[in-house]
């Protein structure tokens, strides 16, 4: 345990989150007001199957879609983030528009996540009404054979123009755009022409998501980046140097940025694992899940504050903390307005006492703790 502790220290020093600033004096519960962000998941499927995504390993069942009607009970949630979609692809749901009306009710503020493989069919006009402050589309590789080679039952034209159409409906005062790229080996290559594209496109940021391994079937494990990582080390490099040296709009975002020796060379284009150039319009991408949920709490022996900021829905109506611990279901009882004490918990002081945090992604939700919301 000392040494992990000591491993914890060295990763929240590297954020920029040290732990021994954590007060743990007050009660943790006191005047615990409504969530600042809440995800919901309206689905639990997708319209296509990509090669290396989760989806293409779940049992062939009925999509669950959530009852929209019961986002009614987030009424005390007025002018929230709210992030729709991020595992599953949001617009399939048939209610969809129906849910982004009630959301625009509660003066929301939107992060939508999405293929858009459905936007030229979609008819969601709430959506274009929304407080719509962050759009993230999926799109792998920037040439047509290698992603209808990844995203099986995507079309590449049709996926391309539903994008950039969308991305025209708002020229006076325009979301921050992104595009997640999942980088393999086929699509290595094109780091660099994919990020020009985008750029020319007028999109913020591109993420370099790497390939998880999910299954071990012999072409998935072909695509994995790990043999060949530091040819993939110094492409991104190389797309760093790009970025920083033609000046370009558009900010990169990939996780080897957290390491690379050139974050020493041009330290004050290097935010994070971000790169962001010189260009007068070229900002970070936002990251309001993450600012909700890493910082001091009080109580907390470690910068985390999910379990009292952060919420997520799921498509059967349940609500989770840390993407982990369900507290409650929104079909037999709301969100409370006020007043969210800690009431019957099998473990309500399950994270105050530990040294460190247990949860598998400290960068993003971060904390094994049951506080019920509901």
């Amino acid at each position: 345990m000392p040494g992990l502790q000591a491993l914890t220290r060295k990763v929240l020093r590297t954020v920029g989150l040290d732990r021994k600033e954590t007060p743990r004096s007050r009660n943790p519960f006191e005047n615990l007001g409504p969530p600042e962000v809440i995800a919901i998941e309206p689905t639990l499927g997708c319209n296509i199957r990509c090669r290396m995504c989760h989806v293409s390993y779940m049992p062939d069942t009925k999509v669950q879609l959530l009852d929209v009607e019961v986002l009614k009970s987030l009424a005390f949630c007025k002018s929230k983030h709210v992030i729709i979609g991020a595992e599953f692809e949001p617009t399939i749901h048939p209610d969809f528009n129906r849910m982004m009306g009630i959301l625009n009710g509660l003066e929301a503020r939107i992060e939508l996540v999405s293929n858009g493989t459905r936007l030229h069919r979609l008819q969601a006009p709430a959506l274009y009404e929304s407080r719509l402050q962050l759009m993230t589309f999926s799109f792998d590789g920037i040439r047509k054979a290698t992603f209808e080679h990844i995203r099986r039952g995507a079309d590449y034209r049709q996926t391309l123009d539903n994008i950039l159409r969308f991305r025209a409906a708002f020229p006076a005062e325009p979301p921050y755009f992104a595009i997640n790229s999942t980088t393999m080996r086929c699509n290595l290559a094109e780091a660099a022409e994919t990020v020009r594209f985008w750029n020319d496109h007028g999109m913020n940021m591109v993420r370099f998501l790497f390939m998880v391994v999910r299954d071990l079937n012999p072409e998935l494990l072909q695509e994995y980046l790990y043999p060949v990582r530091d040819q993939a080390f110094a492409v991104f490099d190389d797309v760093a140097r790009m970025v920083i040296g033609d000046k370009l709009r558009v900010a990169v975002r990939c996780p080897w940025y957290w390491r690379s020796p050139l974050r020493h060379v041009f330290p004050r284009n290097f935010i994070k694992d971000a790169v962001v150039s010189d260009h007068p319009e070229a900002h970070d991408c936002p990251t309001p899940r993450q600012d909700a949920q890493l910082g001091a709490w009080p109580g907390m022996s470690f910068p985390c504050k999910s379990p009292f900021t952060f919420a997520r829905i799921l498509p059967s109506g349940h609500v989770q903390l840390c993407h982990r611990f369900t507290v409650g279901n929104l079909h037999e009882v709301t969100l409370r307005a006020s007043g969210m004490a800690p009431g019957p918990t099998k473990s309500a002081g399950g994270c105050l006492d530990r040294p460190i945090c247990v949860a598998p992604a400290i960068t993003t939700s971060s904390v094994s703790v049951r506080v019920p919301w509901t």
